[in-house]
């Protein structure tokens, strides 16, 4: 019975981890695009750069 709870507990972190993954890949994406259009000092590049941080 403890290793169904163990193992239901690392499936859903597995899950969360994985949307956390995909979604940095869209600030990811988001900042590069960003960059290349606007430059690094770009007020809208920053706050991409901090909300890759958190």
């Amino acid at each position: 019975m403890s290793h169904l709870s163990y193992s239901c507990s690392v499936q859903r972190l597995h899950r969360k981890l994985l949307k956390i993954n995909e979604e940095l890949s869209h600030v990811q994406h988001a900042y590069n695009d960003a960059t290349r259009l606007h430059g690094a000092n770009d007020e809208n590049v920053q706050r991409l750069e901090e909300a890759m941080e958190k």
